[in-house]
């Protein structure tokens, strides 16, 4: 996929400053793409820009959630996180959840010590797995 995905990158789509690949055709040489695949990922894990990910669920339930954690725990924690926090939200909570109560998520956001951003997605993907696993289950 690197013609394509070098092709995303020129055109803007892709807002990276690198791309890393495995030379093409290890699927034929299995302990070659293994010793790749280690060495690329010492080697993104080196370049990335460290991001916390959360669910929509952790917006709303932050206070189960980061129980007993205070200031201190989440300054510990958080900061390291330079990318900030970003919310894949497949259902629109983040935004709504935003312009109802803008208080409370800067304040959420203060708390963690870094920003905190939406990410509209589709369910697609997840729905398409849970119907697979029923129809797996429905076969047994």
């Amino acid at each position: 996929m690197s013609l394509e995905l070098n092709h995303l990158k020129k055109e803007g789509f892709l807002d990276t400053d690198y791309l890393i690949f495995t030379t093409p055709g290890l699927h034929e040489d299995i302990h070659e793409l293994e010793c790749q695949l280690i060495d690329r990922i010492t080697k993104a894990k080196k370049k990335a820009e460290k991001v916390w990910w959360m669910t929509p669920g952790w917006i709303r339930f932050r206070h189960k959630v980061f129980k007993g954690w205070d200031k201190g725990l989440a300054n510990e924690n958080f900061p390291r996180h330079t990318g900030g926090a970003i919310v894949p939200d497949g259902i629109g909570y983040v935004d709504q959840y935003m312009n109802e109560h803008p208080e409370e998520f800067l304040e959420y956001s203060d708390w963690m010590g870094i920003p905190i951003q939406g990410y509209a997605v589709t369910l697609d993907r997840f729905k398409s797995l849970l119907s697979e696993q029923a129809r797996i289950l429905h076969e047994i």
